[in-house]
This record gives structure tokens, C-alpha cells and sequence, in this order.
């Protein structure tokens, strides 16, 4: 139709763009600069299209930017704050912020120009999507310099998680943000932000866990385990003497009602999706740390494996293996989870055709790859 062959034609000139950008340097910026600068002079008559134009040019040459360039760059994200009010500007506006997330990291005095224009975009229904996508990016490169911040970013990340105004995809990449940068913390300075964060989601899984499943229970469940998964794999701070990962006391706070929807909605391929990706994360991020939640870990993967065949019940098991298969206080665990897995395998393999499970069969021969090799005293016992 009209509108996507128009998007297809915005996206080829802004392909045009880059490769001008890289033959002429300096030179495209200086242009795109002195048009903005000339657009914002005479904002009262010029369109809002035209600006939103020159825009997409300047996110469209982000990419391989020279310090010749960075007067140029920096007076037009200064610049952003001066916009015509309208929505579709503060939409591109805030693209335009996520595209040079590399470069603020950089420019970190520019941060505190920006991040206000971020956080004001989640409450505007029409450009929080935008918003929500600059945040995470600026979150995930620039956490150290946000640290200052933390104060002023988190109360308002949390308001607008719990707000209503933001879609579930965008909760789930402000939480991210707020994982980034609490992780650039001490664990004993993140927890009091940690716990006002956290809270609100315990107590929403536990009405959950106690609700009947329903199609409109099942948008809230999905919510909730991608906000879940969101956090375990993206707060990751750099632990200090006896500190302990905080990932490992937030799930066991929250591990009996997430193990009641795991069962409730054990048949649900999307929504074991994101409990997989909990665990997986979980385990990446906490590692050996991680031993407190295995045998809990274990239980609910050979009783989800045997009831569904669920491939990704191996993948985290393959993690498992992994991690703890050498760890003489894991080792009863991990033999009950090999064990189980494996008998559970060649029973599915006895009563169905091999060809109609080759995703178990993969997944299969991946977590005998690690139970081979991090295993060795499971096996010769």
C-alpha cells in the first residue's frame, strides 16, 4: 500500500545518506546542520514534516561518526530541546538520541540534556515506543556515566512501568535500562532501588499465581515473566568480597508463585519461553552463585520436560550441566537432572517417530555435548 512503499522509499534514502556520509564526512554534516539550524530559526513557518526530515537524515548517518564532526553533533542533540511541539518530532527526536548512544558515551556532559527528553517521552502514549527503544540503548552503553543519575532515573522508569501508559515490550526495555544502570552500583547501594523495583512485581505474581488461567489472566502472566526475564539477565553488577548476586535472593522471594504459573501454564509455549529465559539468564549472569536455586531448578524442568517435551527444559538443563556437573555439593542434582532427561528422551523416542521431535532430538545431543564434558563424575558413577 501507499504507507509501505513510502517507508521503503524513506528507507532508501536513508540508505543514500550513509553512503554519502561515508564518501563526504564532515561535509553531509555540515549540511544537515546548517538545515536544521535554519528550520529551527524559522520554526513558526516551517512544516513539521521538513524537520522530521532533516531528522531521519541525522539518525540516518549515526554510524562511523569523526571527531571532525562532533561540533556538529553535539549542537544538534543540544538542539533537540528546542523542537515545535508535535508528536511525530518527539518521536524522531528520540530515535535520534538512541542512534548516538556510542557517542554520548562519549560526550557524557551531554547526558543530562537528554535523558530528561527520554523520560518525558514514556508518559506520551504516542511516543513512549520511541522513548522506551533510545532509553535502552543510552542505558546499555552509557550505565557508568547514569550512576550520578540514578536518583532522578528510577523513580521515574518506575512510575512509568506501573503507569499503564506503556505496552508490555516497552516495560520490558525500561526495565532493562534500570538493570544496566543499577548494576554499575554496589549491590548494598542497589537494593533499596532493587527492592522498590521488585516489590511491586512479587506481590503481582503472587495474585497471579492465585488466579484462575483465562485468556485475559494469561496477558498478565506473559507481562510479568518477560518483566522477570528482563531483570535476570541484565542485572549484572561486579560483586565485591562475599557479596551475593541479588538475582539469587529475587527469585527464591518470588520462586513458589512463578513455579504455580510454570505449572499452570505448562502447555503455554510462549509464555515457558520467557521462565526458560529467567533461568538461563539467571544462570549466566550469577553462575556458581546460582547453586541455591538448582535442585529447585531441576525439579520443575523434569516435571515440565515429561509433561510437554519442551526442548528448552534441555537447553537450561545443558546450562546446569554446565555450571554445577563438577560441583560436588550440585552433584546429586545435576544426576537426578541427567538422568531424568535422558530417561524421559528415549521414552518419547519409544512411543512417537524421530522425525516428528528433531527439536528434542537437538536439543538432546547438545546437553549430552555438556554432560560429556562437565560431567565426567556423573558418568563414571
Amino acid at each position: 500500500d501507499e504507507k509501505e512503499q513510502f517507508r521503503c522509499y524513506r528507507e532508501d534514502i536513508g540508505d543514500t545518506a550513509m553512503y554519502l556520509h561515508g564518501l563526504l564526512g564532515v561535509t553531509l554534516f555540515e549540511e544537515i546542520h546548517k538545515t536544521f539550524q535554519r528550520q529551527l530559526l524559522e520554526r513558526d513557518t516551517t512544516p513539521w514534516q521538513a524537520i522530521e526530515a532533516t531528522l531521519y537524515l541525522l539518525r540516518s548517518v549515526a554510524e562511523n561518526t569523526t571527531d571532525d564532526e562532533d561540533p556538529h553533533i553535539s549542537a544538534m542533540i543540544s538542539n533537540l530541546n528546542n523542537l515545535p511541539s508535535h508528536s511525530q518530532l518527539a518521536y524522531r527526536s528520540m530515535l535520534v538520541i538512541g542512534s548516538y548512544s556510542d557517542w554520548l558515551s562519549s560526550h557524557a556532559e551531554l547526558l543530562q540534556c537528554v535523558l530528561p527528553l527520554l523520560l518525558s517521552g514514556l508518559s506520551d502514549r504516542e511516543v513512549a515506543p520511541a522513548a522506551a527503544i533510545a532509553l535502552r540503548d543510552v542505558g546499555e552503553v552509557c550505565a557508568e556515566h547514569l550512576t550520578c543519575l540514578v536518583d532522578q532515573l528510577i523513580p521515574i522508569c518506575q512510575d512509568a512501568v506501573c503507569g499503564g501508559v506503556l505496552e508490555t515490550r516497552e516495560c520490558v526495555r525500561v526495565f532493562e535500562t534500570m538493570a544496566f544502570v543499577l548494576s554499575t552500583l554496589s549491590v548494598q547501594a542497589m537494593l533499596p532501588f532493587l527492592e522498590a523495583l521488585f516489590v511491586p512485581r512479587a506481590v503481582q505474581l503472587k495474585r497471579l499465581s492465585e488466579t484462575h488461567p483465562d485468556s485475559s489472566v494469561r496477558a498478565l502472566v506473559h507481562r510479568e515473566m518477560r518483566l522477570l526475564s528482563a531483570i535476570c539477565r541484565t542485572l549484572d553488577p561486579k560483586l565485591q568480597g562475599s557479596d551475593q548476586h541479588p538475582i539469587v535472593s529475587l527469585l527464591l522471594q518470588v520462586w513458589k508463585p512463578v513455579e504455580t504459573l510454570f505449572k499452570k501454564w505448562l502447555y503455554d509455549t510462549e509464555i515457558m519461553d520467557y521462565f526458560c529465559g529467567c533461568m538461563s539468564g539467571a544462570v549466566r549472569v550469577t553462575q556458581t552463585q546460582y547453586a541455591p536455586v538448582v535442585q529447585l531448578t531441576v525439579a520443575v524442568l523434569v516435571e515440565g520436560f515429561l509433561a510437554c517435551y519442551n526442548p528448552l527444559f534441555l537447553d537450561v538443563g545443558a546450562q546446569l550441566v554446565g555450571m554445577f556437573g563438577k560441583d560436588q555439593s550440585q552433584i546429586e542434582s545435576v544426576a537426578t537432572l541427567v538422568d531424568q532427561m535422558i530417561a524421559i528422551c528415549f521414552k518419547l523416542f519409544e512411543i512417537t517417530n524421530l522425525h516428528d521431535h528433531t527439536d528434542v532430538v537437538q536439543k538432546l545431543m547438545h546437553f549430552l555435548t555438556w554432560v560429556r564434558s562437565s560431567s565426567y563424575c556423573i558418568l563414571s558413577g
